[in-house]
């Protein structure tokens, strides 16, 4: 992800709040399987977090959003 973040040139668009609620929709749709464990589930939530992190942490480097977002 780090190498294709680095050709992002503009991050204007990132809307951070656009994703409120996403890791929650991530365990909905994904837990409507019941053969998905509920363990992978929260270890999909948790990588999508950090991800979601990191091009927030990117954007805030750039000045796009604030850090914490």
């Amino acid at each position: 992800p780090s190498q294709q973040l680095a050709l992002v040139e503009d991050l204007a668009w990132y809307d951070p709040s656009a994703l409120d609620g996403f890791l929650d929709d991530i365990a909905e749709v994904m837990g409507e399987n019941p053969e998905i464990d509920k363990r992978f589930i929260a270890a999909v939530q948790k990588q999508t977090e950090r991800q979601i992190q990191t091009v927030n942490d990117l954007a805030a480097e750039r000045g796009v959003v604030v850090a914490g977002w």
